[in-house]
């Protein structure tokens, strides 16, 4: 049952509208006119009601819209529009306006009621302000910082962390989660990680990890913590992030481990140099050093060929004496060997004494292909220098391109130096030893020919002696008439039977210690060296 108002009614709402603290005003929808206002509406506006009480509302209300309000001409409720109230001295005031139509007695009419909002807009303002200046300084901050809701939404985002996420303007960052950054088999494990920390609110504390840049695709060093954050009451309301790029940092380490690393190789070096007085187990133990030290693909040391011993052209090449690995090994037995000159590195470092680099060996001039080392990508090759006579040369190589730094060439270098001092000192203490058994083979035979007083008893002796002396299995003397030249006396050991009978019946001439027979053929002293055919 609806009830008619009454007059006790009507005084009564009139009394609640004197009472409320909001302006309320009532206006005519068709022409704009302001038909009622309560006390509060009058005292913002600040002019008597006569005043008020049938000027255009947009006298006061919303007055740049000169009648032509969007919000007025909804034809339906709204709620909260903030807008602007000119007072009656020309004071501009914000308001949060609400407008309600009404019919009433066949004609429409607009309800609005407002607030004063300047205090709030000085809160907001101020807040704003706050802010911008915390978002200033923390886009002043190196560090990366942020916070996320209990969504892992982003609610803020510093100028570094928006950077490695790939944007330029933090805001851009805004609402945004792990799914929008980073892969699909990465990004599910970022966020349950903070899930968990959000749940349980055990932070993560300077933990550090690689990260990518998402605008270089470089991986970033970061030292990370993040700390769940809850309100008073202890609801879950996200949690904020703060990462530091130690990147810079993490390559010093790794450099200063690298350093640390070849100040011990290069003891080694020094310590096998100085230690070791075979050459061949002297520069094989080298390189193997230098390769697993510097984290190398193969290192290799070639000497020049000074008597032709190796490849039988004498000063013509450089010979592969050592290498790393199965590579290395198969070179050597193959006898691999580079000729002097511009050819290859190696070729090219011999001749011209000095280190040559090749940071990218498919844009280098002389790099020789090697078949046995196909993941080459940056070779260098360094000079063994002793005395001032090149004597060989060191070659390094790595499956990076751009490997060798300045640093590393000095130290790597300074070891090639050393190396070529040691090899010399070892091929010099080798020559004195095989000179000191050679005298020694040689007083021997001499007491053995004092004592002996038979001359075959003596040609025996000696052969022995010989054949002890420098390792041999078989061998023969002889010893001629001085003016016939016919052999009178032989003595031999463990010849064939028919190399003797041979020798014996064609009567060949010889000299006293001979170790070369005729069988057909001329054979040298490799040819019955101990464990030959």
């Amino acid at each position: 049952m609806t009830e008619e108002f009454s007059p006790q009614t009507e005084h009564f709402l009139k009394a609640v509208l004197d009472a409320v603290q909001a302006g309320i005003v009532v206006i005519d929808a068709e022409t704009r006119e302001i038909v009622d206002a309560n006390p509060a509406a009058l005292q913002m506006i600040g002019a008597p009601r006569e005043r008020v009480i049938g000027s255009v509302c947009y006298r006061f209300i919303c007055p740049a819209e000169q009648g032509q309000c969007p919000v007025c001409d909804l034809g339906q409720s709204v709620d909260n529009s903030e807008r602007i109230l000119l007072k009656d001295n020309g004071e501009e005031v914000p308001i949060l306006k609400t407008v309600v139509p009404r019919m009433l007695g066949g004609h429409r009419y607009l309800i609005e009621s407002f607030v004063d909002i300047s205090d709030r807009r000085q809160v907001e303002e101020s807040l704003a302000r706050e802010r911008d200046l915390l978002q200033a300084l923390m886009d002043n901050v190196p560090d990366m910082i942020f916070f996320k809701d209990a969504e892992s939404r982003v609610i803020r985002s510093n100028r570094a962390h928006a950077q490695l996420l790939g944007f330029d303007d933090p805001q851009e960052a805004i609402g945004k989660t792990d799914f929008d950054f980073f892969a699909p088999e990465d990004a599910p494990g970022f966020y349950e990680e903070e899930q968990e920390i959000i749940r349980s609110g055990r932070p993560i504390i300077d933990r550090i990890g690689q990260t990518p840049d998402l605008r270089t695709g470089e991986l970033r060093w970061l030292s990370e913590t993040k700390v769940a954050i809850r309100s008073e009451s202890g609801q879950e309301l996200g949690l904020v992030g703060i990462a530091r790029d130690i990147t810079e940092r993490k390559r010093a380490e790794t450099e200063l481990e690298r350093r640390s690393a070849q100040l011990q190789t290069a003891a080694e070096v020094s310590r096998a140099a100085t230690g070791l007085l075979d050459p061949a187990e002297l520069i094989q133990q080298v390189v193997d050093l230098v390769r697993e030290r510097f984290e190398l693909y193969y290192a290799g040391l070639f000497l020049v060929d000074r008597t032709g011993e190796w490849t039988g052209e004498p000063g013509k090449w450089a010979a592969l004496r050592a290498g790393t690995g199965e590579a290395g090994r198969q070179m050597v037995k193959a006898g691999h060997g580079l000729e002097i000159g511009d050819t290859s590195m190696i070729g090219w470092c011999v001749a011209n004494a000095q280190a040559r680099i090749a940071l990218d060996v498919g844009e280098d001039a002389v790099h020789f292909e090697n078949p046995w080392l196909p993941e080459t990508r940056s070779e260098m090759a360094l000079p063994l220098i002793s005395r001032g006579q090149i004597i060989g040369a060191m070659t390094i190589q790595s499956t990076q391109e751009a490997a060798f730094s300045d640093e590393d060439i000095a130290v790597l270098q300074t070891m090639a130096d050393q190396l070529a001092a040691a090899i010399e000192n070892a091929r010099l203490f080798e020559g004195q030893t095989q000179r000191a058994d050679e005298l020694a083979t040689l007083n021997q035979i001499a007491v053995t020919v004092n004592r002996s007083q038979d001359m075959q008893e003596l040609l025996e002796a000696v052969l022995e002696t010989v054949m002890t002396a420098l390792g041999y299995d078989a061998g023969l003397t002889s010893l001629a008439d001085e003016v016939t030249g016919e052999l009178v006396l032989v003595s031999h050991h463990a010849l064939p039977d028919s190399m003797v009978r041979l020798f014996e019946q064609q009567g060949l001439t010889g000299s006293l210690c001979e170790l070369v027979f005729q069988t057909g053929e001329t054979l040298g002293i490799d040819d019955i060296r101990k464990g030959a055919p």
